[in-house]
């Protein structure tokens, strides 16, 4: 009859073209900002035996971590580091500018989530045996967001 109309279509669910960036994504493990610098490093063996936590870039951009964090002796909130002082991220190579595009977003993400205030302090970074002027320290901190 006239009048009468056809109920309406499910509406689609809207999903996104593209996947958000890998540093966007959750990374299965707490990452909480530092209070101290973060030492790049290209071997695990470069740093000291208590710093923690220790990350690592996986060639291709994937992160894994390699120390966690020392579990808390009370109710106080636990330090980044066990002497205060930061925490560690092994990188796939030596050079920070060799890091491919997948391996700098994973960096990107961790340093996003580490120091949140902006600007971030040159100092806050520390290459320990990994080639990294102070010039491709500051294209990298220009990078965050």
């Amino acid at each position: 009859p006239r009048g009468l109309r056809a109920p309406p279509a499910p509406a689609k669910e809207a999903r996104p073209l593209l996947a958000p960036p890998r540093h966007k994504q959750s990374l299965g493990f707490e990452v909480a900002p530092l209070d101290g610098a973060l030492a790049l490093v290209a071997s695990e063996a470069a740093l000291p035996p208590d710093v923690a936590p220790v990350f690592e870039v996986l060639a291709g951009g994937g992160l894994a971590l390699r120390r966690a964090r020392p579990l808390a002796a009370g109710p106080a909130p636990v330090g980044p580091s066990r002497d205060g002082d930061g925490a560690g991220l092994v990188l796939p190579g030596p050079w920070l500018v060799a890091l491919a595009a997948g391996e700098r977003a994973a960096l990107l993400g961790l340093l996003e989530r580490w120091f949140p205030e902006r600007p971030v302090a040159l100092a806050r970074l520390e290459p320990i045996g990994v080639e990294a002027s102070a010039a491709d320290l500051q294209r990298l901190l220009r990078w965050l967001p």
